[in-house]
């Protein structure tokens, strides 16, 4: 562009002040690094040295009310994004007065205030960008999301996944691949089999555009274009920015694996270098104003981190907090309810299934609070068990989501929707698929809240069944609950009866923190007493189905229905079994198993998962640790042993424990 041509664009104000941003996010990396040097920053550190053109080019057309994610190496776009340079250096060096109390550090930092997140898992940002884009979309703000991600996401299932979904709902987000044409040591040339990833945008029905990186000029003005197209048509758009990295892929890293060649030819696309010599050029900037600028700039990140190093770490008990951040649902008194023997007392109960408990819980809910949508692969139709049923016509396309089969970006839609404070109730339609959805949920929902340092609230429902004796093979007969207890942040609820799924499911879209909850397949079409009106059920506390003295039998889900016909059985030979029924299983309810001990000083614990640290090896743990002293035998387990669910009817049901497995383990415990 010519002198005449950038001044007839931009004033020489505006020129100065995109001049004066990249200054501020270089001056910033530079002091970080040499406080790294002396290790007062730590961890893993990345910094944005070549790309701070498309900071800057993007930061200034992005809106307060905007939220833009990104990857590791996004102090830049923080900084643009108003996070504060002292409470970001606080951060980077692990402080209490860090912008996550120094629970996030250079890869992770978040703010609700200016609607900022970076993500450290390449490509994981995408689903919740979408999530976040539909919550605007859904509340009809005008706002959008914006998320920045390297070339190597770009061949993450994740990226696909996201971007199918945002396409196939029309939510306003820009996708922007950073290509400095290196995911860690692989060039881009190696590891992507298209030419240009914005040919990528054709597969899914959306703009793409390509601009130059190094050249903020062009960065701003295809940023306002493009945000303001998705902005005005509420629909998603991909940009391929071509940048450059300067430096190794982190700090330390000697790029063995990169041509000396390459490295060079980056430091001769430095944005900053490039923008200088424009400004000098046009007669905007001069050697007497340039020191100033850049003088003004790193004295403001030497005072950020001179402040920053004053300040105290976290007290240890600090690393206990944020866990949950989130209240538990609150339950009026008039709608609280223990137990089903409790209810059974009430008038107008009826004998429903426990899908259609299911499904009244969903009506009730999505009746009483506009902020509670459904997604999931088939709901419109009821889905596969019909536990959707009729919602579509109640509630509309908007707030039941038909999606594809994409369980990432399923489960990350509900992520940045619940992070938007909506109440997503995510449908996967089988436990298994957990596998597929575990990064959005082990790495995501459960760790941001935590992570953010309180910030962020993720209000959200995963409902999955699970599956045996119905001899569909080892990949979809899946019990992953053991799994699921093993992830700090989430609390995992398995109902076994009508009433209890009902009133657990009411209690779990009211909760604000993230609950998965386990229902069996088996028992879907199994009928039981649900009462007529309203009513709710604590998470966290087991229920006692039976009263016994002679032993303790504790179990959940479908082998409730075995453990209650063995203890009948028992019963009739002079044996009383007091059995529990778990319901939640974190957290669990360990006054419930201990006092049940206590009396009867005896426990079997019977579960249809695999034996071998299964959620029985934690309970008897539990028992071990706080009842010992009141056992007057081993605990027993009953479990399913370590092999694959098998198709054959008769090798399924070997494997799966029945009553007659109860009964004879009582039967050896007394002995």
């Amino acid at each position: 562009m010519s002198r005449s041509g950038i001044l007839n664009e931009f004033s020489k104000e505006e020129l100065l002040s995109l001049y004066k941003d990249m200054l501020r996010i270089r001056a910033f990396e530079d002091e970080t690094l040499k406080y790294y040097k002396v290790a007062k920053v730590y961890g893993m550190l990345h910094v944005a040295h070549g790309k701070e053109a498309l900071a800057v080019g993007f930061g200034r057309n992005v809106q307060p009310q905007d939220f833009v994610l990104t990857s590791y190496r996004g102090h830049d776009h923080a900084i643009m994004k108003g996070i504060d340079m002292y409470r970001l250096a606080a951060e980077l060096m692990g402080k209490i007065t860090g912008i996550n109390k120094g629970k996030a550090g250079s890869m992770h930092i978040m703010d609700d205030k200016t609607r900022f997140y970076e993500d450290s898992v390449v490509g994981g940002q995408l689903p919740m960008t979408v999530g976040i884009a539909y919550a605007f979309k859904y509340r009809k703000e005008n706002s959008i999301a914006v998320a920045f991600f390297g070339d190597g996401a770009t061949n993450t299932g994740a990226f696909h996944e996201a971007l199918n979904m945002a396409s196939v709902l029309k939510v306003p987000a820009v996708f922007v691949v950073e290509n400095n044409k290196w995911a860690i040591t692989t060039h881009v040339s190696e590891s992507t089999a298209v030419d240009k990833i914005v040919k990528r945008a054709i597969a899914y029905n959306m703009p793409g555009y390509e601009v130059d990186g190094t050249d903020v000029v062009a960065v701003y003005k295809l940023a306002k274009q493009v945000i303001s197209f998705v902005r005005e048509k509420k629909q998603p758009v991909l940009v391929e920015a071509h940048t450059v990295r300067i430096r190794g892929h982190y700090d330390g890293d000697p790029q063995p694996y990169r041509p000396r060649e390459d490295v060079e030819e980056a430091k001769k696309k430095d944005p900053i270098k490039r923008f200088r010599e424009k400004l000098y050029e046009a007669g905007v900037l001069n050697e007497e104003l340039d020191k100033k600028l850049q003088e003004e700039a790193r004295k403001e990140a030497e005072e950020a981190y001179k402040k920053a190093d004053q300040d105290p770490f976290p007290p240890v008990e600090e690393a206990l907090t944020d866990v949950f951040t989130g209240k538990d649902a609150e339950i009026p008194s008039d709608l609280l309810l223990l137990s089903q023997r409790d209810a059974e007392k009430a008038e107008n109960m009826r004998n429903i299934t426990y899908a259609k408990a299911l499904n009244e819980a969903l009506h009730e809910e999505m009746e009483k609070d506009d902020r509670v949508f459904i997604l999931g692969e088939d709901i419109r139709w009821g889905g596969v068990y019909r536990v959707t049923e009729g919602l579509l016509e109640r509630f509309g396309p908007e707030r039941v989501i038909n999606t594809p089969i994409s369980e990432q970006a399923i489960t990350g839609l509900a992520l940045g929707a619940a992070m938007m404070g909506l109440r997503p109730v995510a449908e996967l339609m089988y436990t298994f698929l957990y596998t597929i959805a575990m990064d959005q949920v082990a790495n995501h929902i459960s760790r941001i809240p935590y992570m953010s340092g309180g910030k962020f609230k993720i209000p959200l429902v995963i409902r999955s069944p699970n599956y045996t004796l119905a001899s569909v093979g080892a990949q979809h007969s899946a019990r992953f609950e053991a799994w699921l207890i093993h992830i700090p942040g989430v609390k995992v609820v398995i109902p076994a009866t009508p009433f209890d799924a009902k009133g657990l499911l009411k209690t779990a879209i009211r909760d604000e923190n993230p609950v998965l909850f386990l229902e069996h397949a088996r028992l879907y079409h199994v009928r039981g007493p649900v009462p007529d009106g309203e009513y709710m059920i604590p998470i966290g506390k087991a229920d006692i189905k039976r009263e016994g003295s002679d032993v303790t039998i504790i179990t959940y889900s479908r082998p409730v229905y075995d453990v209650m016909r063995a203890a009948e059985m028992l019963s009739k030979e002079g044996i009383e079994a007091e059995v529990i029924d778990l319901r939640t299983l974190a957290p669990l309810d360990k006054e419930t198993i201990i006092n049940s001990v206590k009396k009867t000083g005896k426990v079997v614990i019977v579960e249809e998962d695999e034996l071998v640290c299964g959620v029985g090896a934690e309970v008897a743990t539990v028992i071990m640790e706080e009842a010992f002293d009141y056992l007057d035998a081993p605990v027993k387990r009953v479990a399913a042993p370590m092999v694959p669910m098998p198709f054959s009817k008769p090798l399924e049901q070997y494997v799966v424990p029945d009553a007659n497995d109860v009964v004879k383990a009582v039967k050896e415990l007394l002995a």
